[in-house]
């Protein structure tokens, strides 16, 4: 029997095929290992895991959890009032089964507001797109916040202009 731990727990938790969470591994006699599973929670960072037999040096490796990928993008970073941007959110891998939903809003909702409240991104799927609105002159942050752990948040910068200005390309 190999007792396995895990030095940082809020990152996963191990586990066998007869134990969940898992505390060690049986290796078969003359076996030289055992399989065992890290399974990864919502937070990123860096976790060792460590095996430790009687009699045996003890083992350790290292892994590293990160977020999942996501980037969120608009057609156009300028817009006027009464107008509206697309905004498209993109997963750097396709979404997990069950999908997954993220909330949208702006910093500041007197300049520009979203539209819908939320978009879900189904199962396999990479994108969604929504509106952004806007409303008055002035500067907003928009925000995704997926619904699900393991999303780091994504957020971009929208400008709005006054209708009777003029912008020169």
């Amino acid at each position: 029997t190999v007792d396995i731990s895990l030095d940082n727990a809020s990152l996963g938790v191990l586990s066998t095929s007869s134990q969940n969470p898992a505390s060690s591994v049986c290796v078969p006699q003359g076996g030289q290992d055992a399989p065992f599973t890290l399974t990864t929670l919502s937070t990123a960072g860096t976790t060792v895991v460590t095996g430790f037999a009687s009699n045996f040096t003890k083992g350790t490796v290292s892994f590293t959890v990160n977020l999942r990928g996501a980037t969120l993008a608009l057609d156009t970073t300028s817009i006027g009032q009464g107008r509206a941007a697309t905004a498209t959110l993109t997963l750097a891998n396709p979404a997990p089964s069950g999908g997954v939903v993220f909330n949208l809003s702006s910093s500041l909702t007197g300049i520009a507001t979203v539209s819908p409240a939320s978009v879900s991104i189904a199962s396999g799927a990479t994108t969604a797109t929504f509106q952004v609105n806007g409303v008055s002159p002035g500067q907003a942050v928009i925000q995704a916040t997926a619904a699900i752990p393991g999303y780091a948040s994504q957020s971009t910068a929208v400008t709005v202009y006054s209708p009777s200005q003029t912008i020169t390309i």
